[in-house]
């Protein structure tokens, strides 16, 4: 029997979208950084602003039980929306005001890491939806593959 994971549409779209969601996000991280490098010329605060990026990931246990308990829509969609709308704000504010206070940029570092940190288990979850049983190793490998390319 021939592996079908790639031919299942739902799946093709649903990996494609997972990396861009995952790329976009590892670049908005890097982007906050070097935001607050150009503003402050300190390789200490821009760590900071990585440290806050990632910081929420000691709680992705917590999440992830969480996520356990809702429509796997919820925290999928939500999180995109959360870190994009995230991601304008601070845009929007570095366009308008040419410099963005530290404490908003560390603020929507922390809030995006939450947001992810509820898509990761969220992702992991919706795998066993989308294709058959027989060819779940085969997606969690492209789906690891993925994540690691992002």
């Amino acid at each position: 029997m021939q592996p079908t994971t790639l031919r299942n549409r739902n799946f093709a779209l649903w990996l494609v979208a997972s990396g861009q969601s995952q790329f976009g996000s590892a670049l908005a991280s890097v982007a906050l950084s070097f935001l607050v490098l150009e503003q402050t010329g300190s390789a200490g605060k821009m760590a900071l602003t990585l440290a806050c990026a990632v910081a929420p990931n000691l709680l992705m246990p917590f999440a992830g039980a969480l996520v356990d308990r809702v429509n796997l829509k919820l925290p999928l969609i939500g999180a995109d929306v959360a870190r994009g709308l995230l991601q304008l704000l601070v845009g929007g504010l570095a366009l308008a005001w040419g410099e963005v206070p530290l404490w908003v940029v560390n603020g929507a570092a922390v809030l995006m890491g939450l947001a992810g940190i509820f898509a990761g288990p969220a992702s992991s979850a919706a795998a066993p939806s989308l294709v058959p049983p027989a060819d779940l190793a085969r997606a969690n490998g492209l789906i690891g593959g993925v994540g690691q390319g992002a």
